[in-house]
């Protein structure tokens, strides 16, 4: 029973996740170039996962939950990727001359927030930690305290 509670708070825990990065979203207007929208599909997608895996918990939909949250997680890495280059093409502009140290530094610290798309990592690493060892994904047995399998 516990199990099941700490799983189905994972689940929450990430889909607020998600709408609280929806939200930051668009309280900074991020649709301003078309690769600014990928974000939103991606939390909507994470918490259209959540919902179809906590309603109906299984191998497929678990596969269909992971499978969404490692998207979700390969989306927040190329984010941050364009958060640094944003940064360090506008710091290269404003200042040609600096040394690529200082530009790097600058970079780090731009206008985009590199850590930003760190919330959507963070939700799919939780959402998708809820299916590890899940008695209806599938997986490997469930151990007792004794360490012998269920």
């Amino acid at each position: 029973m516990t199990e099941r509670r700490l799983r189905a708070m994972q689940l929450a825990i990430a889909a607020v996740g998600f709408a609280g990065v929806i939200a930051e979203l668009v309280l900074h207007e991020h649709w301003a170039a078309p690769w600014q929208v990928v974000p939103f599909f991606l939390c909507g997608a994470g918490i259209a996962a959540i919902a179809v895996f906590a309603a109906n918990p299984g191998r497929v939909t678990a596969r269909l939950l992971q499978a969404v949250m490692l998207l979700a997680a390969a989306g927040a890495v190329i984010g941050m990727v364009q958060h640094l280059q944003g940064n360090f093409g506008f710091e290269r502009e404003i200042f040609p001359d600096a040394p690529l140290a200082e530009l790097l530094g600058s970079a780090l610290k731009g206008v985009a927030p590199l850590l930003a798309p760190g919330g959507i990592a963070l939700g799919a690493l939780v959402a998708a930690a809820a299916t590890y060892r899940h008695p209806a994904s599938g997986g490997p047995r469930q151990e007792t305290r004794t360490g012998r399998a269920k």
